[in-house]
């Protein structure tokens, strides 16, 4: 493993964490409903982000997710505040879907 695989294996991490840590605080939905960050995936330049989320059970997919999209802009400028590099990547959020 490069020096640049490593550096982004590291911020994607940090990047989930945040992202994570966002969700929990602003409340999406009730608390049966379980929101979790599976996977963050960063492009070669680092610049662009794919935050792959997991909602729990899956009825509440359609109420639940369209209301964290709508808050992209707060979502983005909280890890712009919080993330510690010269650069944040812009983020796009996505469902993972079930095989």
């Amino acid at each position: 493993m490069d020096n640049r695989e490593k550096t982004q294996l590291l911020r994607s991490g940090e990047i989930g964490k945040i992202i994570a840590n966002y969700i929990e605080t602003n409340d999406y939905t009730d608390r049966s409903t379980l929101i979790t960050v599976v996977d963050v995936v960063l492009n070669d330049k680092m610049d662009s982000a794919k935050i792959y989320l997991s909602i729990f059970p899956k009825e509440k997919e359609l109420v639940v997710f369209p209301e964290i999209e709508k808050d992209i802009y707060h979502i983005q400028q909280y890890l712009n505040k919080h993330l510690r590099c010269r650069m944040a990547p812009r983020i796009k959020l996505l469902l993972v879907q079930e095989k």
